[in-house]
């Protein structure tokens, strides 16, 4: 008679049966809607991240804005970390863990559950809180965890998503304008309430939601002056709808500058963004400010209404 399992309905003859497909190969059980803190420690460094409500803050190694989807991809790593093999069962084995590539620990309801990734030659290995032994591990969850913390700040200068905003002013020089949502329309409550082209309103807008720092050249308020921020060429301030919204304001140096600089208004950190995003705030404030153009006269009027 053949073993049970061979007449199992799931008996691959390629690859029998074997406990390890029946083994629970998460590394670490984590409570997902729980989870408050992060801590990794890989290459040196040291990243720590705090969460309340759904929003994730940066607070080691300094205080930042943290980029939501990049934190909660690395949250996702730790989560569904499997074991490919098993390497050691009870123990260490000959695995060493003295140098390890990264220590994560992750805090929920529950408390703390630590992963440490090692290498050896070419076998990435792992051990946890969460199981006893030594486990082989993909390469990808080293990569993931081994990150440097402007990998996971937030890029984005104005955080008011895409909802229109209630008010906008922007300053460029001796040039400003504030914009005020009033129905369904915009008006320039800066210029006597003067209605205003509603797709140039929609383009300064983009412009400047779309303001995205490619670097972060210093965390020191003290250097605002260096980059052209003390004073800013540029101020803008949104103000999103809600009674209890508060607005937001960016400064942003010449466009001139290549690159240019800008920074949030009671933050010290500078953000390094392409010219063209200063020069297109400019492009689109002017074209907000232009007055309307006269309709032209009918052909028939111009004939002085002879048919």
């Amino acid at each position: 008679a053949s073993p049970w399992h061979q007449d199992h309905p799931y008996y691959n003859l390629d690859r029998p049966f074997v406990i390890f497909d029946l083994r629970d190969k998460r590394r670490v059980r984590i409570d997902q809607d729980s989870i408050s803190q992060v801590t990794v420690e890989a290459a040196g460094r040291t990243l720590g991240f705090e969460r309340v409500n759904d929003d994730w803050t940066i607070v080691k190694p300094l205080e930042l804005r943290a980029d939501d989807f990049t934190v909660g991809d690395l949250v996702r790593a730790v989560r569904t970390a499997e074991m490919t093999e098993v390497l050691a069962d009870n123990a260490n084995g000959d695995y060493s863990f003295g140098k390890p590539l990264a220590t994560v620990t992750v805090t929920d309801e529950s408390g703390s559950h630590e992963l440490v990734v090692a290498k050896s030659e070419d076998t990435y290995y792992a051990r946890s809180s969460d199981q006893t032994g030594v486990y082989g591990v993909s390469s990808t969850l080293s990569e993931s965890l081994d990150k440097p913390v402007d990998e996971f700040r937030n890029k984005k200068l104005f955080d008011f998503g895409f909802d229109d905003p209630e008010r906008v002013e922007v300053r460029d020089g001796e040039v400003a304008v504030t914009i005020v949502r009033s129905d369904d329309k915009w008006v320039l409550e800066s210029h006597a309430n003067r209605e205003a082209d509603s797709e140039n309103v929609q383009t300064l807008i983009d412009r400047l939601r779309g303001l995205t720092a490619t670097g972060f050249p210093s965390d020191a308020a003290a250097d605002h002056a260096k980059y052209g921020l003390a004073p800013a060429a540029i101020t803008a301030a949104v103000t999103p709808q809600g009674d209890e919204a508060a607005p937001e304001q960016v400064s942003v140096s010449s466009a001139d500058s290549q690159p240019a600089y800008a920074a949030r208004a009671g933050e010290p950190h500078t953000y390094e963004i392409e010219q063209s995003a200063a020069q297109g705030i400019q492009t689109a404030l002017q074209a907000v400010l232009a007055e309307p153009s006269e309709p032209e006269a009918s052909e028939s009027a111009e004939d002085g209404g002879d048919s």
